[in-house]
């Protein structure tokens, strides 16, 4: 039985679940970083930190490594409730205050183990991206094959946490500076608490105590002569001399990094996509079966005209009904079926639904949406598009799946033709001239939010119609202009 008003075809956005405070590593309780013994800095002295935030409230720190990506800890994703609304602010001190920019895309590293904090790392693709300047500006990272830091070596932390152990945290941004530790020492520090160090990790403490890393920012980086050499892990007592702050060293991951930033290859697994706002794609609708089962989205193309996947629609129209205006799926104005239009399905994925009543096309919230002009309209290779949808999320954890309450977009990028038919013909599919594909990276779309819209500019180029597997290959899309002359004749639009 299908949940009262949940989809039963989803979107994976393989987004995962957000962590606040600690992590657990081995047999113990682990306490995220934050600086304690620090003291003010003065504006666009660190232009490279950024606050991540859930809501509003700060949940991580993070270091601009270019324009589109920042470098934090894979750990601070594991616990938040509602991933749709992470974001991050720069250039500030002030953790209340700076730019806002929404998180289009996360990568963990493949080989992160949550219980142990190997591999604790990750980057996060911004949008908009960053405008450098003063205060915005990207951290440089260390040479490739570059030798780990000698111990000794002071290095600098910085951070807006508690400025003691159980302390307030400091709204204004705090730096402290840490020496490198031996590793072999640090080592047999964790070891006699049954915890490992890797060779991936870098250790640093005060020697003399009182400053260090505790309770939060998780993510911050660990700075020498301005380099980033370490990215903020996990800690064992930050009251306890003896226990040295842990980083993931990140020339270990230049490679890694650089994998990402010019092609993702296997071994990456990518996120893409955030919660869209009122009003931002007004013509997305929810189809719903049996007055009440969310199954598919939809588009309005006019005052009493749905376009949709013909598979979300093939019983009787007065099965279904449409919810309009609301970024629930469930919710908003209420519009039953009259009509069902379609070709054959199994050769045309598409569907024109019509309305008893219009819509009031008069409301934000409400409007049809822009159709390409001609048949022969296909967009560019490599256009980034934009899928809507209320679908499930996949999340990388062990506890499951949850569903989406609001609308969610994510972004991908069209596929060569040929190549997404050649893909297909390896799985026995044929992909027409009446489909388009994308996907992101690789990735795409899994089971889909069938009926849903693929934009680009603004324009309903596709409609989902099916993918393989799970954000691993390119999504397929009913293109929209093959059927233009269809849509021109149904719904006079």
């Amino acid at each position: 039985m299908h949940s009262s008003c949940y989809p039963t075809i989803y979107i994976a956005l393989f987004l995962l679940l957000t962590g606040l405070v600690h992590t657990n590593v081995g047999n113990n309780e682990i306490s995220a970083e934050r600086v304690v013994g620090g003291t003010p800095v003065t504006k666009g002295k660190y232009p490279s930190q950024v606050c991540i935030k859930n809501y509003s409230s700060p949940v991580c720190a993070a270091t601009i490594i270019s324009k589109k990506y920042i470098l934090t800890a894979a750990h601070c994703y594991a616990r938040t409730q509602y991933p749709e609304y992470l974001g991050v602010t720069a250039g500030s001190i002030n953790i209340y205050e700076g730019d806002f920019h929404s998180i289009m895309g996360i990568i963990i590293h493949d080989d992160f183990d949550s219980q142990t904090g190997e591999n604790d790392i990750a980057i996060m693709e911004v949008h908009p991206p960053f405008v450098f300047g003063p205060n915005i500006r990207a951290a440089p990272l260390p040479a490739f094959g570059a030798k780990d830091p000698a111990v000794g070596t002071v290095a600098t932390i910085i951070g807006w946490g508690e400025t003691k152990s159980g302390g307030p945290m400091s709204y204004l941004l705090l730096e402290a500076q840490i020496e490198i530790r031996n590793h072999t020492m640090c080592r047999e520090v964790y070891a006699a608490v049954k915890n490992v160090i890797f060779p991936s990790q870098i250790c640093a403490n005060d020697a003399v105590g009182g400053k260090g890393t505790c309770n939060g920012d998780s993510g911050g980086p660990l700075f020498i002569d301005g380099v980033l050499v370490g990215v903020a892990s996990h800690i064992q007592d930050c009251d306890v001399i003896r226990y040295p702050s842990v980083f993931a060293r990140v020339s270990y991951y230049r490679d890694w990094i650089r994998t990402y930033t010019g092609s993702v290859e296997e071994g990456v697994r990518i996120i893409v996509g955030g919660h869209a706002f009122e009003g931002e794609y007004p013509s997305m609708i929810g189809i719903v079966y049996d007055k009440t089962i969310f199954i598919c989205g939809g588009t309005i193309i006019s005052e009493r005209h749905v376009l949709t996947s013909a598979y979300c629609v093939k019983e009787k129209p007065d099965n279904y009904a449409i919810y309009a205006g609301s970024l629930k799926a469930c919710s908003g104005d209420r519009h039953d079926v009259l009509k069902r239009n379609n070709t054959d399905p199994s050769k045309n994925n598409i569907a024109i639904l019509e309305l008893v009543n219009p819509f009031n096309v008069w409301s934000k919230l409400s409007q049809p949406a822009v159709l390409p002009r001609g048949k022969n309209d296909v967009p560019a290779v490599a256009s980034e598009t934009a899928l809507t949808g209320w679908g499930k999320l996949k999340i990388i954890t062990d506890v499951g799946s949850s569903y989406a309450n609001y609308l969610f977009v994510i972004y991908l990028l069209t596929w060569n033709q040929t190549e997404c038919e050649k893909f297909y013909a390896d799985f026995d599919t044929e992909i027409s001239s009446g489909q388009i594909c994308a996907g992101y990276h690789f990735g795409g779309a899994c089971y889909g939010d069938s009926g849903g819209p693929l934009f680009v500019d603004g324009v309903v180029v596709g409609i989902l119609s099916f993918a393989r597997g799970c954000a691993t290959n390119p999504t397929v899309f009913t293109r929209v202009s093959y059927y233009r002359d269809w849509i021109r004749e149904i719904a006079h639009v």
